[in-house]
């Protein structure tokens, strides 16, 4: 059995175009979310990709994946890179 798409964060540009993405498949945004902070940690080991990827970034959005369309059109999250770095700054924080 494959895992069925759930959430897609889509990064952005300042011109709103999505320049990278990450899915994921767990049933809770919260989950996806927390995820997204591990990935993109500036002390992971993959930050020289990830983190990195960010200084190109100037929104960060989150949509529900339908099952049934396989589209992802209803946005449920969305920050500004600035909001998702201080995320990443609590994050380290309460680690």
């Amino acid at each position: 059995m494959s895992k069925i798409q759930t959430y897609i964060f889509r990064l952005k540009n300042e011109d709103e175009i999505t320049i990278a993405f990450e899915r994921w498949s767990y049933k809770r945004f919260e989950t996806c979310l927390n995820k997204m902070l591990e990935l993109y940690n500036p002390d992971s080991p993959h930050s020289f990709v990830y983190y990195k990827q960010l200084c190109k970034v100037a929104r960060i959005a989150a949509y529900k994946d339908d099952p049934r369309t396989g589209r992802d059109t209803l946005q449920v999250w969305s920050a500004t890179v600035e909001e998702f770095k201080k995320l990443l700054e609590a994050a380290k924080v309460a680690a």
